[in-house]
């Protein structure tokens, strides 16, 4: 079953439906026996919650990840990865641009490996055939959505009319995603796979598998 989590705007507790401690939920991720949370203003810990969203405590996230934006899983491994983005100055953030492998250390990426990824803005990703693959908000390149793999630079993109990944998940070997604007329009998010494309529209705010 897929669950969304949406970005809350407060912290709060849960008596009122909202994560204790997360006051901007960017990433969620289900181990096994417990939830795992990034928060996208806490780049040094992750939150930890039973299956019931009650709070069991933190994953240290070191060296931090600056505005942490997805959580990437397999069976034993659990990446954070930052959003790669820049400034509003143009400035690059070389803390945004770290994918850490929690209790191993920093992943090694090459990122010159995609010189048309610029800008970038990373909100997706995934464990999926044997490769950690990012999801690009933006850029979609000639309106097209857009996968890369984070180990041989590869490629995989579709024209679904310029919608961004927002966020990736994978069940049963299938790569799910939520697709949205990548800049600030009104479009509705939509829920799709990458096989079958689009499959129907979501409530306002549901920007995370």
């Amino acid at each position: 079953m897929l669950f969304w989590l949406v970005a809350c705007a407060r912290c709060a507790t849960p008596e009122n439906g909202v994560l204790t401690g997360v006051c901007e939920a960017s990433g969620l991720a289900w181990n096994g026996s417990h939830w795992l949370v990034a928060d996208n203003e806490v780049p040094d810990q992750l939150f930890v919650f039973s299956r019931n969203f009650e709070p069991e405590g933190m994953i240290p996230v070191q060296p931090r990840v600056e505005d942490p934006e997805a959580l990437a899983l397999d069976a034993a491994k659990v990446w954070v990865i930052g959003s790669a983005g820049r400034k509003k100055s143009g400035e690059e953030v070389p803390e945004r641009r770290r994918i850490l492998e929690v209790g191993s250390g920093l992943v090694p990426v090459d990122w010159s490996r995609c010189p048309s990824c610029e800008p970038l803005n990373v909100e997706g990703g995934a464990w999926w055939q044997n490769a950690l693959w990012l999801g690009f908000r933006s850029p979609v390149p000639e309106g097209k959505t857009t996968l890369w793999n984070t180990q041989n630079g590869e490629l995989l993109q579709r024209d679904w009319g310029g919608f961004g990944i927002r966020d990736l998940a994978v069940r049963a070997g299938e790569l799910w995603m939520i697709l949205g604007p990548s800049e600030k329009e009104e479009r509705p998010y939509m829920l799709a796979t990458w096989e079958k494309g689009p499959l129907q529209a979501l409530p306002e705010g549901a920007e995370g598998l």
